[in-house]
């Protein structure tokens, strides 16, 4: 039988590197939203929120935004 889904299914497979298994193969890019406005760089309500709600969105593993070092 042929797979007509082009393979959308292993999207949404679990996916095991190492010893940790992610729930799905959606992972978010680090993006820049230049939202922390405190000088030492530490986050705060609004982080934890867009963070949380992509988690809650079902994306399987999400690389946070750059952050500089001194």
């Amino acid at each position: 039988m042929k797979d007509t889904t082009g393979g959308i299914h292993m999207l949404f497979s679990p996916y095991t590197i190492r010893d940790v298994t992610l729930k799905n193969r959606i992972v978010m890019s680090p993006m820049c939203m230049y939202a922390c406005d405190r000088e030492d760089g530490t986050v705060h309500n609004w982080h934890l929120i867009h963070y949380a709600s992509r988690a809650v969105g079902q994306v399987g593993l999400i690389i946070v935004e750059a952050t500089a070092v001194k």
